[in-house]
């Protein structure tokens, strides 16, 4: 398993415990169910805090961690794909917004990120485009880049060029839909799998895992776009009703493992150096 992966199924862990913070001892019983050792888990917990993608208060001794404000707004994304229920009609209009590029590199990159998981294609002319759908999130999102940084934001139909025909290209809604369909295909074989509850913990982090690096590319579309139904919509409604089938099968294993990890945190008598 590679390191971002294995990074991304420790934040899986906050959402199944459904805590907001959690001990060392804690992620580290959890993580048992993914094969990751306690050396591992202490290691990526170590980078994540670097990055700033996880807080960390208290001494060694009793160190505690939880998302950043950052990754929150990253998991806020993710949470509003998986339920986002695609009622409002899309009558056509765009956002085009054109933003000063920053002026270092790691800035420009960050920026280009930021743009992409919000579902804007950046255009030849260095301009970034998406439909005006959802309306109100679009123009929250147009409204906090510009007020951010040196920009405009426009709002209307585009003349003169297929919009339709180049945002399929821009943002490879062939592609998408095969990744979405593959992801979706193994509900259906993993479920034959699960003979106890730890299988089914980690069955339940390893594909929320991989629901949620799959939906973090959804630039969330009007069904226009897609020429069809929405394979993303269907893949976060699918993984809704699976989850909650993994949420029942797991929940003896995530309540031993938090015990475990509760008396791991306080004694016997002392606790746990970490």
């Amino acid at each position: 398993m590679d390191g971002e992966r294995t990074r991304t199924l420790l934040f899986g862990l906050f959402m199944v415990a459904g805590r907001e913070e959690l001990t060392t001892p804690e992620i580290v019983a959890l993580a048992a169910s993914l094969g990751l050792t306690a050396t591992n888990v202490r290691s990526h917990l170590t980078r994540l805090v670097a990055r700033g993608d996880l807080v960390r208060r208290g001494g060694s001794r009793r160190a505690r961690y939880r998302p950043s404000p950052r990754k929150e707004k990253a998991v806020s994304g993710i949470r509003f794909r998986l339920e986002f229920g695609a009622k409002e009609e899309w009558d056509g209009q765009w956002v085009l917004l054109s933003i000063r590029p920053p002026s270092t590199r790691r800035e420009r990159a960050a920026l280009a990120r930021r743009l992409r998981f919000d579902g804007f294609a950046t255009r030849g002319d260095g301009t970034h485009l998406r439909p005006l759908w959802p309306k109100r999130r679009v123009t929250e999102r147009a409204a906090a880049y510009v007020s951010a940084g040196d920009g405009i934001a426009v709002c209307g139909s585009l003349l003169g060029v297929d919009p339709l025909d180049e945002a399929r290209q821009r943002f490879r809604t062939p592609e998408l839909k095969r990744a979405a369909m593959r992801v979706e295909a193994l509900f259906t074989t993993h479920r034959r799998r699960i003979r106890s509850a730890e299988d089914a913990l980690a069955l339940r982090l390893r594909l929320g895992g991989l629901v949620a690096r799959t939906l973090a590319t959804d630039p969330v579309l009007p069904a226009k776009l897609w020429g069809g139904a929405d394979p993303m919509r269907r893949l976060a409604a699918q993984y809704r009703r699976f989850e909650a089938h993994l949420a029942g099968r797991s929940a003896p294993a995530v309540a031993r493992a938090l015990r475990e990890g509760a008396a791991r945190s306080v004694g016997p008598g002392l606790p746990l150096l970490v």
